[in-house]
Parts: structure tokens; C-alpha cells; sequence
């Protein structure tokens, strides 16, 4: 980036420029603007699933995990259980 565009960037007139710009463009098409939203939603909403998937499997050791879903509690509900939402957050607590 060249220097004066960093001084720019200092400045109230970028945050015009850029505002001003954004809504233009979110207004030009909204159709489209609506998808590219949707499709970045849905991309964020799985790597969120994954990294918490990622948490819940880093707390539990693999035999646990196993025994979980053998009883039949999905991934889901078990990252669910992790996090409060459904139930306890102890596994142990899981009836057999």
C-alpha cells in the first residue's frame, strides 16, 4: 500500500468513501448481494460447527466418544451437551 493511501485511510473521508461505496454496491443488486450472503453465512456456520466439533472432541478422550455414539448421541448432541444447550454439560450423565 503506497503511503498516501495509507494517509487516506487515516482520514474521515475514507470511512465516507468506503460506507458509501459498500451501500452502492449492496444496492446495485441486491439479488446477488442476498446470495453471497447466504453462501457466506452457510461457509461460517459449518466452520463454526467444525471448530466446535474440534473443541468437544479435544475435551473428551476418543473412548468416551465412542461410547456416546454408541449409546446413539450424535456429534451434534454431544457438541450440544458440551455447551450447555441441551441437558448437562457432563457426558457421564448421558443415561445407557
Amino acid at each position: 500500500m503506497y503511503e498516501s493511501q495509507k494517509k487516506y485511510f487515516k482520514t474521515g473521508k475514507d470511512k465516507r468513501a468506503l460506507s458509501k461505496a459498500r451501500k452502492a454496491y449492496d444496492e446495485r443488486d441486491p439479488d446477488r448481494r442476498r446470495r453471497q450472503k447466504r453462501e457466506y453465512m452457510r461457509r461460517k456456520r459449518e466452520r463454526e460447527k467444525l471448530e466446535g466439533l474440534i473443541e468437544a472432541t479435544e475435551v473428551l478422550d476418543p473412548d468416551t466418544i465412542a461410547q456416546l455414539e454408541k449409546n446413539g448421541v450424535s456429534k451434534e448432541q454431544l457438541l450440544n451437551m458440551l455447551k450447555g444447550k441441551e441437558g448437562s454439560a457432563d457426558p457421564k450423565s448421558v443415561e445407557d
